[in-house]
Formats: C-alpha cells, sequence, structure tokens
C-alpha cells in the first residue's frame, strides 16, 4: 500500500522551529494538482529548495521525508510552480505509475494538507484571519481562540464475500466519477455510528445486500481525498442478489477469483484487499510441490531462498519433537507437516517478513500460514490432505500470544535451531 516504504521514513511530527535547507523538497498545490517534472517512463522530481526560483521565503513545514524536512509552497501551496515542472494531477501520476512510492506517500500527504490551510485561512467561529499556531499542526484565532486541527474524514472499505459460492462483490464508480477501475465498496463513517454499523449501512444503500461476520483488516491514509480507511471483509447474509444504487455505482458484480485482475498499480488499501482474497482462494494446482501457494512463492530472504527452498530444508527437520504435543502421538514421516503449522509460519515470517494468518478450525484452534505483501503461501497445508482450507476467513494472529505457551516457544527455537544448523 502507499504508507508501506520501508525501509524509507515517513516522519509526520511537527516541527514548529524547522527552518528550510537546501534540497529540501517544497510542494506547490492547486487543489489534486502538484507541481512535478516526469523523469522517464516511471520517475517524478519535485521542487527543491535552492533552485531557480524555489526560495525559503513564505514556506510552511508540513513533514520529513527520510529525514529531510518537506514544505508547503507560499499561498497554501497555491503559489506559481518555479520553470520547468507542471502541474499535474496526483491521478495521473498514479495511473502512469510514477514513484518511488515514498514520493507518492508525500505528495498524496501534501495534497491532503494543502487544503487544509487553503480552507482554514479564516475562522469557521467569528470569521476573523486565522494564524499557524506557535506549538501544534494548527490554526488558531487570536479573536476568540478557536483552534483548528487538519481533517480526517474515517472511511471504510468493504470486501462482501459468499463463501458459498467463493465469490466476492466488485464495483465501479457511476460514470464520470473516478477512472473506471475495480473497487470494493467504500463510504464514509456518518454521525453517531460504529464503524460496522457504517459497514452494513453502505453496503445495504450501494449493494442492497445484508451482511454478517464483519472482520477488520487493515488501515490506511488516503490524503488526496482527506481520508484515513479502514478495511473490512464480511459475508452476505442472506439473499445475494444485488441491487445496485445506479446514482453511486456503474456496477457492482459478484466474481470468482478468476475474474479479479487487480487495480494497475498497488497503493490502494482496495487493490490490496480484493488481490489478496483471490491469491487466497485461487485452487492449487498440481506440480511439483504440495503445499498450498508454491507456485507464486517467489519472495526471497537474506540468503536469495524462497518458500520453496525453505519448505525443501523443513520436510527432512520437521519431526516428533516439533510437533503440536496434543498431535504427536499421530506424527509420522508420511504426514511430517502434521501439527507444526505455527512454528513453521512464524519461522518463516523471521525470514521472509509479512504477517501470519489463521484459518479457524472449528475446535478453537487456528492453522496457520504466511502472507507477505500478494504472495500467499501455506508450507504445511498438505497435513490436510484433500480437505480444502477457508483461507477467506483467516485471522491475524499474534506471535506473542502464540509464544505464552512455552511448550510451543521451545517447539519453534528447536526447529529455528535445526535450520539453522543447515546454513
Amino acid at each position: 500500500m502507499i504508507q508501506d516504504i520501508a525501509p524509507h521514513r515517513f516522519a509526520n511530527e511537527f516541527l514548529p522551529n524547522a527552518q528550510p535547507n537546501k534540497d529540501d523538497l517544497v510542494f506547490y498545490v492547486r487543489g489534486q494538482e502538484v507541481a512535478a517534472r516526469r523523469v522517464g517512463q516511471t520517475g517524478i522530481e519535485l521542487p527543491r529548495v535552492g533552485e531557480d526560483e524555489v526560495t525559503a521565503e513564505g514556506l510552511t513545514f508540513l513533514f520529513s521525508l527520510d529525514g529531510r524536512a518537506c514544505w508547503l509552497a507560499p499561498e497554501a501551496g497555491a503559489a506559481e510552480p518555479p520553470e520547468g515542472y507542471e502541474l499535474v494531477h496526483n491521478r495521473a501520476l498514479r495511473m502512469e505509475r510514477r514513484g518511488p512510492r515514498e514520493l507518492m506517500l508525500a505528495i498524496y500527504t501534501a495534497v491532503h494538507l494543502a487544503d487544509w490551510y487553503a480552507k482554514n485561512r479564516y475562522c469557521g467561529a467569528c470569521g476573523h484571519e486565522m494564524a499557524h499556531h506557535e506549538k501544534m499542526r494548527a490554526m488558531r484565532c487570536a479573536s476568540c481562540g478557536n483552534v483548528v486541527f487538519p481533517r480526517l474524514n474515517p472511511a471504510v472499505i468493504v470486501c462482501v464475500c459468499d463463501p458459498e459460492r467463493n465469490k466476492i462483490v466488485l464495483t465501479r464508480y457511476a460514470a464520470g466519477r473516478y477512472h473506471a477501475i475495480d473497487a470494493l465498496v467504500a463510504g464514509f463513517v456518518e454521525i453517531g455510528e460504529s464503524i460496522e454499523d457504517c459497514v452494513r449501512r453502505e453496503v445495504r444503500e450501494e449493494l442492497g445486500l445484508e451482511v454478517k461476520n464483519i472482520r477488520y483488516y487493515k488501515s490506511q491514509p488516503w490524503g488526496v481525498a482527506g481520508d484515513v480507511l479502514s478495511g473490512y471483509w464480511c459475508d452476505v447474509d442472506g439473499d445475494p442478489t444485488i441491487r445496485m444504487d445506479v446514482s453511486e455505482l456503474g456496477r457492482a458484480v459478484w466474481v470468482g477469483p478468476d475474474e479479479i485482475p487487480g487495480q494497475p498499480d498497488d497503493l490502494s488499501l482496495t487493490n490490496e484487499m480484493m488481490c489478496l482474497w483471490r491469491n487466497l482462494r485461487q485452487a492449487p494446482q498440481d506440480g511439483e510441490y504440495k503445499f498450498y501457494g508454491w507456485q507464486t512463492a517467489d519472495v526471497v530472504d537474506a540468503q536469495g531462498r524462497t518458500p520453496r527452498d525453505l519448505y525443501d530444508l523443513l520436510s527432512g527437520l520437521w519431526c516428533a519433537q516439533t510437533c503440536a504435543p496434543r498431535m504427536r502421538s499421530s506424527w509420522s514421516e508420511q504426514n511430517p507437516t502434521y501439527g507444526q503449522c505455527s512454528i513453521t509460519a512464524f519461522l518463516a515470517q523471521d525470514l521472509f517478513g509479512g504477517e501470519v494468518y489463521g484459518v479457524p478450525l472449528g475446535d478453537g484452534n487456528y492453522h496457520c500460514f504466511n502472507v507477505v505483501g500478494f504472495c500467499v503461501f501455506d508450507l504445511t497445508s498438505e497435513q490436510f490432505g484433500n480437505r480444502t482450507l477457508d483461507y477467506g476467513s483467516a485471522m491475524l494472529q499474534s506471535r506473542e500470544q502464540h509464544f505464552q505457551k512455552a511448550e510451543k516457544r521451545e517447539r519453534y527455537e528447536l526447529l529455528r535451531s535445526k535450520l539453522e544448523g543447515c546454513d
């Protein structure tokens, strides 16, 4: 997503005493447009302090990127851009897949703040001119004392699932509203409602469906709309017939995993959710490896190994001692992954990063697997034979909670030491 910029660092701390330095970035913003220079097929450059026509006068501190201060141009960003740069709509930069990603995050956030500064030049309580607060990122009225902070609009992204038919709802906005790209149900949280109630209401209004089993996924800043987005999964409750709100949407259909191409970039929470669902639910093909997701398990660790390489190594390391105690009596060399899921998934997380998710098994336990970006793999799935797991119902797992059990931590450390012995 747009905020996933590691190892780069975006720091939003407000520094009231910061002073512009040579080569600091300066954002010239008019509405949704930003002054930029296209470089090659995918690059962009922004104006910098010290370039011709870019002075340190009248700048407003915004945030820091990799330790370098970023500033808003005079007139709440609306000053005339320097020669050699053109005003480009942020959506055009996105559709052209410009970057790098950390610069796109900075652009989206600068658009957010520029809009807020421009709309709060005068006090909404008494009408007097506002001034920058001396200590906080806020505008303050010297006449009545009114203090205004940057506005954030809470909104939801909703992936509506039909577990029985292995489908989700994809939408497109009505003609003329946005680019014609696939999306999920989305909407703003209204006064007096919880976020879960917002999920129910938005799905009901846009699709005419009722939902249940609402589950939180992740959140995301989306500065060009002033939003902070929360992503949720939910299941259709009752009749799955879509009754689309044509004033909001131009398309709303149930689709299966093979009908989800994804958006043209990987910046949005919407795209991550729909592609994650697709990758989790696609049926594995026959092939050399038996574990789920082996075909696309192409992430690499510091030594250049993929999950397939890890599987090869672990196949000779899994044993009765690394098996969960309650399952140990049934472990065998013919079914080596049996009872190994959680310690294996957390070991894979050590190597490849990402998150560990768990499929509820109905007995209070979870079967753990790995999600690294759009790469989904389950190194111990073959223990279930022909049984199909409902990966779409998976929930994020906590390493700390799992390792509260001393025996599980000991098994994990044993497996890890055995793997280190192979290096």
